[in-house]
């Protein structure tokens, strides 16, 4: 057994910031897709049986599809 992880209170290098604020970019912009049916159900139609329609706008957000 291991022992529980402690608390993370390093402070994260400039590439690290850049990258959690892209994901955090990337997630607003799927939620306000995910808040919209028309919008949602055209990103489940994109998905199709392998992604959500999250993971699918979070991707194409990433990729710069927008």
């Amino acid at each position: 057994m291991r022992n529980a992880p402690g608390s993370y209170n390093k402070i994260p290098t400039e590439k690290q910031a850049a990258a959690r604020l892209r994901f955090l970019e990337a997630h607003r912009f799927a939620q306000g897709i995910i808040a919209d049916p028309v919008k949602k159900a055209l990103y489940e139609q994109r998905a199709g049986k392998s992604y959500t329609a999250y993971a699918k706008a979070v991707s194409d957000y990433l990729l710069g599809n927008v």
